[in-house]
């Protein structure tokens, strides 16, 4: 998408597709806020300012929530943003927002206040995987205009994946099979074996 001349700007877990014929294959949808990040003659566009926030708050990159317009690097912080929420079980700093300022009559406008002050980045560093520290740092620190470091990126996160890779007894790696991969037979079986 980016290689396009595109950023998707609303990264979300509802935005994830699991290929039905291949369960390797994610699809990326929802491109309604998508937008250019080069003008026709493919210099990067500037830098604006709007009057409204645009976007999903949860998985919103701190440009985003401080109303900027969006490039490369918003996706991937977006990105991050994802996968550390499914590593810690659907929770990032700011989930709980609401609870944590109920009964202070905040508007949303205070949440997006609220949500890029620093002590949130830190936490969310803490909630980020040692190993992907170091690149997810480099993340949030892109310019506006700067390349996102891809390589390296997938490289990081495949070394991870691999470090948290089980070995079988026979020293194979365990392969899991996810919901969305089994059959209706298998989803039986798995029924039955939990009821022995």
């Amino acid at each position: 998408m980016h290689e396009l001349g595109y950023v998707h700007n609303d990264l979300k877990l509802d935005n994830f597709l699991i290929g039905l014929n291949d369960p390797k294959i994610i699809y990326l949808i929802d491109f309604g806020i998508s937008s250019t990040y080069k003008n026709e003659d493919g210099t990067h566009i500037k830098k604006l300012r709007y009057t409204t926030f645009s976007g999903n708050f949860m998985f919103a990159s701190l440009s985003s929530i401080s109303k900027y317009s969006q490039s490369r690097r918003d996706d991937m912080q977006s990105l991050f943003y994802v996968m550390i929420f499914l590593l810690n079980n659907g929770s990032l700093p700011w989930t709980d927002f609401g609870k944590k300022f109920k009964g202070n009559n905040y508007t949303f406008e205070d949440y997006l206040r609220e949500r890029v002050n620093v002590k949130y980045s830190r936490e969310v560093m803490d909630l980020c995987p040692e190993n992907l520290k170091g690149i997810m740092k480099k993340v949030l620190l892109l310019g506006f205009t700067d390349t996102p470091p891809y390589d390296e990126i997938i490289d990081k996160i495949k070394k991870e994946i691999a470090r948290d890779v089980q070995i079988g007894p026979d020293l194979e790696p365990i392969i899991h099979e996810f919901e969305w991969q089994q059959n209706i037979a298998s989803r039986i079986r798995a029924k039955y074996l939990r009821e022995l």
